[in-house]
């Protein structure tokens, strides 16, 4: 009885190690190319720049951080320039899908669809996972590791640059806000020295008088005193 059902136990064992070396004989394999940005650390700037800036890099938390650099790594419009700066859009695969995609949808271009295509393969080749309170890893994997190697890189410069670009437009946006500012004080500035001229030429047409101060005209004088000093605050 033992050896009769001893063969039946056996088929899972025999199963998963065929399955096993099927797996080693014909699975490609893959290789990891990762960075790791930092969070944290701040680039140095001007005394100028680093006031316009601090407001925005200390706003968000760790978490909006990540979720944000997630965001900004898996956006379309990011790995269509990556594909396109890589020449993943060339491939012939790419080129091949593309031109059926065309006849299937014949409003948009060849380039347009390959563009997206190459995006889209692109975006199951990354992973991006947290690193600790201040980093997170952004890995690419690919079957040649020079290609995970150039990906990797590729995404790293990317948001470099992404980064740089932000906070230049930041800065140009708050230097025009700034300038229409200037534009508005400075108008001000003018009415109140306009004011303030005609304000002295009427005091040069105004006689002086002296005259004797009593009890009756002492609460008078007081308020003159006090309309006086007032204006000239103004």
């Amino acid at each position: 009885k033992a050896r009769r059902y001893l063969w039946p136990a056996l088929v899972p064992i025999v199963v998963t190690l065929c399955a096993a070396v099927l797996y080693l004989k014909l699975a490609i394999p893959l290789y990891e190319s990762g960075v790791v940005i930092t969070l944290g650390d701040r680039t140095p700037m001007s005394q100028a720049i680093e006031p316009l800036v601090r407001a925005d890099r200390d706003r968000e938390s760790t978490r909006e951080k990540i979720a944000g650099v997630q965001s900004r790594v898996m956006k379309r419009a990011f790995l269509e320039n990556i594909s396109h700066r890589l020449g993943l859009t060339r491939e012939p695969e790419i080129l091949l899908a593309a031109s059926a995609a065309v006849k299937k949808d014949p409003g948009i271009t060849r380039e347009k669809h390959a563009s997206r295509l190459a995006a889209a393969r692109l975006a199951r080749k990354i992973s991006v996972t947290p690193g600790g309170s201040a980093y997170i890893r952004i890995a690419a994997r690919d079957p040649s590791p020079e290609t995970a190697r150039r990906l990797a890189s590729a995404i790293g410069e990317g948001l470099i640059e992404d980064t740089r670009r932000g906070t230049l437009e930041r800065v140009h946006a708050r230097g025009e806000f700034s300038e229409d500012q200037i534009a508005v004080y400075g108008e001000k500035v003018r009415r109140s020295e306009g004011e303030l001229r005609a304000y002295q030429e009427s005091l040069i047409g105004r006689k002086a008088s002296t005259g004797p101060i009593g009890a009756d005209n002492l609460e008078t004088v007081r308020q003159l005193v006090d309309a006086a000093g007032r204006e000239m605050e103004q």
